[in-house]
């Protein structure tokens, strides 16, 4: 009887103390710590799912303008025949419908404190934008989709102005990149490939080619649909690919790449389906971002390993008998409370190493 007892001892606390949920919760809370702290940090991820994906990417692929660039600060400057009153108020109005960065300067440059009904208005993906005011047909956009013909090519971004049929003039508009972007990306060039796709002309070259991948790693005048096969590209070379931009006219490269980053300056803004939304003033902060998340790997497996050697040992105690099913009944909820809490404490460690806010 004595050994039936023993035996049906030594079942009952293996059943115990081999229970995973230790494991199973230490999943749970690092990845839950972990989206806690990216989220007091600026960086919103969608689920854990998406925490795995961005621990394999190893190409970052940039948009410019509103992303490298400040949407709100650019020197605007109006090149072309005298406007009347009226004609700066109908470019203002069909402005103010676009989102878009560029639409965004000019609007600002013009000033006005009224607008005109606009009917009809179209936004065209790496073009421009058109509307009617009473009418007459306003349409702001690049050179090529104006078909406007000059003699002199520079490398100034430019924007051009039609009403009803009539190309006034263009708006040179030169950026201004955001405070501690270069420092970043240098940050970012030492891990990862970095590439950027961009749809203005090849103005900042100069600037960006010392930081960009030196192979093909430098686009500029590209359409939304360009960015998708220059991503495709990447991918069917075995690049794991995030695309990080301010989400307009990047809808297609988000969904096509294996994560998708959207950068915002206004919480208020429209945002295309992404997997990542990062608040702008936090974006020279990327890399930390970046370094925390591979972070989660140590974590986990500090968690695992620790799980293990815990049932490890009490199944050896336990299939001699030499625990008693009350005594596991109590180790193990301490086992799982000292996971969490070794989670948890890991997961402050690294964020404090990383100069992340907890």
């Amino acid at each position: 009887m004595g050994q039936y007892q023993t035996g049906f001892t030594a079942l009952i606390t293996v059943w115990i103390v081999a229970c995973p949920c230790a494991l199973l919760l230490s999943s749970t809370f690092t990845f839950g710590n972990l989206l806690h702290i990216l989220a007091e940090n600026g960086m919103y991820i969608k689920n854990a799912s998406v925490l795995e994906k961005m621990k394999k990417v190893n190409t970052l692929v940039f948009d410019k303008t509103g992303t490298l660039t400040h949407s709100n600060q650019s020197k605007v400057e109006y090149i072309g025949r005298e406007l009347s009153a009226r004609e700066w108020k109908e470019i203002y109005s069909v402005s103010y419908h676009s989102i878009h960065p560029l639409s965004k300067a000019i609007r600002q440059f013009v000033n006005e404190t009224e607008s005109f009904h606009v009917s009809e208005f179209t936004s065209y993906d790496g073009k421009g934008i058109s509307g009617r005011v009473e009418g007459q047909l306003i349409r702001l956009g690049s050179q090529e989709w104006l078909q406007v013909r000059t003699g002199k090519a520079d490398n100034i971004t430019k924007v051009f102005a039609e009403l009803n049929g009539e190309v006034v003039g263009f708006f040179e508009i030169k950026n201004e990149y955001r405070k501690g972007i270069f420092n970043a990306l240098q940050q970012l060039k030492k891990h990862f490939k970095l590439h950027l796709l961009s749809g203005d002309n090849n103005a900042e070259e100069k600037h960006l080619k010392p930081i960009f991948d030196e192979v093909n790693g430098l686009k500029f005048n590209q359409l939304p649909e360009q960015k998708t096969q220059h991503i495709e590209h990447l991918q069917q070379n075995g690049q794991v690919v995030m695309m990080i931009g301010d989400g307009l006219n990047d809808a297609q490269a988000f969904e096509k790449s294996d994560i998708g980053m959207a950068i915002i300056e206004n919480e208020n803004n429209f945002l295309p389906a992404c997997d990542v939304i990062l608040k702008v003033d936090q974006l020279p902060k990327l890399k930390p971002l970046l370094n925390y998340i591979q972070n989660a790997k140590t974590i986990l497996l500090s968690c695992f390993a620790i799980s293990v050697i815990y049932n490890l040992i009490g199944l050896s105690y336990a299939m001699q008998g030499l625990l008693t099913p009350v005594v596991a009944a109590i180790l193990m909820p301490i086992s799982t409370v000292s996971i969490v809490g070794i989670s948890f404490l890991l997961s402050r460690i690294f964020a404090k190493t990383n100069n992340l806010n907890i």
